[in-house]
């Protein structure tokens, strides 16, 4: 008789410890499917924030290229800080110093 209550006693510690670890094991499993998610919309608002900046630059140095206008009509090509800019056939083309280009369409009424 004692020896069927001491295979008790060891089959429940067994069963406990088997329960503890499949919960921690689940616990951790969703921790992590929440991080994922989390580093997944940080990385589009990140993605959203570049491309409002980005467009904004745009527009920052169109006007300032309209400001060049006025002063110089006849004058094609601009150097903006390290920027360069190039007029041509209504059309404003943006280089930047780190290799990027920008082409957008231009209008001095606007």
């Amino acid at each position: 008789m004692k020896l069927i209550l001491e295979l008790r006693k060891k089959r429940s510690l067994t069963t406990n410890a088997g329960f503890a670890l499949a919960s921690t094991l689940i616990l951790l499993s969703v921790l992590a499917g929440m991080q994922l998610w989390q580093l997944h919309i940080y990385h589009d608002q990140m993605q959203t924030y570049t491309t409002i900046e980005r467009s904004y630059r745009l527009d920052m140095l169109t006007n300032q290229v309209r400001l060049q206008l006025i002063d110089h009509p006849e004058q094609t090509e601009y150097k903006i800080g390290e920027i360069q800019v190039l007029l041509k056939d209504q059309q404003i083309f943006i280089k930047y110093p780190n290799g990027d280009k920008f082409q957008r369409q231009f209008s001095q009424s606007q």
